[in-house]
């Protein structure tokens, strides 16, 4: 259990990394980008849902890492049930995320909640989209227990990378051309 703890503290680190690293990028290719929670404040994913709602956000992404057994991999990317059209988003970055990183793509995804019907599973995606947030994303960077996927995701220069590479995709998600 030590390690399981251990490592959920180091994947924290890491998400919050990759999110500051996009944050960079974004605000250079001219977006505004605001962070729903920081090194010192770690709010409920509603509360992180509401931050963005509130500031009037047009797109959320979730940073994450999975975990299974130590031999899965792979990069998945969740859209909203209720936005079919982020698809095509979702497949190609979950596809360039694969590929940079060398290991499997496990593609765009929806999940439905089990007690709601109709709804998306994942809470920050509901609370988000019912306060106006159009574009949710729930990104898993790779599986944290994975050995392969793990050392990819510890490298601060390919965090970097796989920071700018989403930082590109959201650029041409929105048709702007990427300023180096």
């Amino acid at each position: 259990m030590r390690r399981a703890m251990s490592m959920r503290g180091l994947m924290v680190t890491m998400n919050m990394q990759l999110s500051n690293y996009l944050k960079a990028y974004l605000e250079q290719q001219g977006f505004d980008v605001l962070l729903t929670r920081t090194e010192q404040e770690d709010p409920t994913l509603t509360e992180r849902a509401m931050r963005a709602a509130e500031w009037g956000a047009d797109m959320l992404i979730s940073q994450h890492s999975n975990s299974a057994n130590g031999q899965v991999r792979g990069v998945e990317v969740y859209y909203s049930m209720t936005q079919p059209g982020d698809e095509p988003f979702a497949a190609g970055l979950s596809a360039a995320q694969a590929k940079l990183m060398n290991t499997i793509d496990r593609g765009a995804k929806v999940r439905e909640s089990t007690t709601d019907p109709g709804l998306d599973y994942y809470t920050i995606m509901v609370v988000a989209q019912q306060n106006g947030v159009p574009h949710v994303f729930l990104i898993e960077n790779g599986f944290h227990d994975n050995v392969a996927d793990e050392a990819f995701l510890l490298d601060d220069n390919k965090l970097r990378a796989l920071a700018k590479l989403q930082a590109q995709h959201i650029t041409a998600y929105y048709g702007l051309p990427w300023k180096e």
